[in-house]
């Protein structure tokens, strides 16, 4: 037999439940459910419908419902629908593999979809983020719902929005008049 990934008892408990309670023997009992597996993973792929995209909308609907806390429920709220997709897709994968600092940065930056995240060498704990825009409500939020979420414990941000602290190598933070000193 050929294993079918999904979430069964999330998605189809109902089902499932009455499958358990009726009156066979193990091996059918057995049988009937993976047939009926086989036959919803069938249906949902060919209605276009993937356990994934189940997944990301399940916590989509998570966080707007304040199951994160109200302050990841507002600052989740301000953010576009594809902002939301795409922090939703980083939770997933901080689930499957744990906190880390590679994974807090490309979220910051995915989602913001702009950004240089630097790690200062003598103080480790401190991060130093360029974002090159103006200051903005919606950046705002997304930045505090990406370090409330993702950041490690210990870490601190500092946020350069318009000048840059400087990062030899990078074009973009090295405009000699708007490096600020730090």
């Amino acid at each position: 037999m050929q294993e079918i990934w999904n979430n069964p008892r999330y998605r189809y408990g109902i089902y499932m439940e009455a499958i358990e309670k009726l009156q066979l023997s193990g091996i059918t009992k057995e049988l009937i459910l993976d047939w009926f597996l086989r036959l919803a993973k069938e249906c949902e792929r060919k209605n276009g419908c993937r356990a994934i995209d189940y997944d990301l909308q399940m916590r989509m609907d998570e966080v707007r419902q304040g199951k994160y806390g109200m302050k990841q429920q507002q600052c989740f709220l301000k953010m576009s629908v594809q902002c939301q997709r795409q922090a939703a897709r980083y939770m997933l994968l901080q689930e499957q593999s744990g906190e880390s600092l590679m994974l807090y940065g490309k979220a910051l930056t995915g989602i913001l979809e702009d950004g240089v995240l630097y790690r200062k060498r003598r103080e480790r704990s401190k991060l130093l983020f360029y974002l090159g825009k103006a200051r903005n409500a919606k950046d705002e939020s997304v930045i505090e719902f990406v370090n409330r979420e993702f950041l490690p414990f210990g870490y601190t941000v500092h946020v350069y929005w318009q000048r840059s602290f400087g990062i030899i190598g990078d074009d973009r933070c090295m405009d000699l008049n708007e490096i600020l000193l730090y």
